[in-house]
Order: structure tokens, then sequence, then C-alpha cells
């Protein structure tokens, strides 16, 4: 196909054949055409080994033991529930310096909200390090 040109019907008809996107008739009738048509089935076996060189380029996605890896480790989970407790308490604690004003109040609220933001961005961090040697994006050249 030409990159300068639209692609014909005959390209239309390649691409979704090797995407699987037609079913039953037509694909009985697409797979007819391309027995009595050698253009045809060039175009889509050209499609087919595009289709493969894109497949084994791409890198494996994570497998669910790398999710599961991250979701039960003991230390993300306790910097969550951290940054959760800290969080209510801080808005508890800046809700109550509206009716109650004292000097010590006003600070102490947000500064645990605070405190909760800075926890979630270390247990971002912390997981994001301790993935890198699985991710398999990193060996992708741009």
């Amino acid at each position: 196909m030409n990159p300068q040109t639209e692609p014909t019907p005959n390209q239309l008809a390649a691409m979704a054949y090797c995407d699987g996107q037609l079913e039953g008739e037509e694909r009985s009738r697409f797979e007819q055409r391309m027995t009595s048509d050698p253009e045809l089935a060039r175009e889509v076996a050209g499609y087919r080994s595009l289709d493969l060189a894109m497949r084994s380029a791409a890198p494996p996605e994570p497998i669910d033991s790398e999710w599961d890896r991250q979701r039960k480790d003991p230390l993300q989970r306790a910097l969550l529930g951290l940054a959760v407790l800290l969080g209510a308490l801080g808005l508890v604690a800046w809700l109550a310096s509206l009716w109650v004003p004292r000097f010590e109040a006003l600070l102490f609220g947000p500064l645990l909200l605070v405190a909760a933001g800075a926890t979630l961005i270390v247990r971002g961090v912390r997981g994001r390090l301790r993935e890198l040697p699985f991710d398999p994006y990193l060996a992708v050249k741009r």
C-alpha cells in the first residue's frame, strides 16, 4: 500500500480479515476470493507477516502475579492505611478548627493533610521503584 493514497477496498478487506473482523458468510466469501485472486492472497500474507512482526516487537504485558505482588506487599498496604488515617484525622482537625478557633488546631489539620499527601507520594514512588526490574517497557526504544 502506498502511504500517499487511500487503501483500496481489497486492502481494507484484507486488513479486516487479518484483524479477525470478518465473520460468518463474509469471511467465507473473502476466503473464496483469496483462492482465486493471487494478488489478494499476497496482500493478506503481507498483512499477516506485518502483524507477526509487530506482535514479536511488542513487550509482554505484566503477568497477574506481578500485580498480585504489588497488591499484597504489606508495607505498601500499611502506607495506604497510614495515608488514609492521616487524611481523615487532618480533615477532622481542619473541620474542628472551623468551630473551635484555636491556633494549634488551625495548623494541625493542614499539616496532617500534607503528611497524608506525602505518604501517598512515597507509596507511589516506592511501588514504582520496586516494579522497575519487572517493567517490560524499559527495553522499548523510542
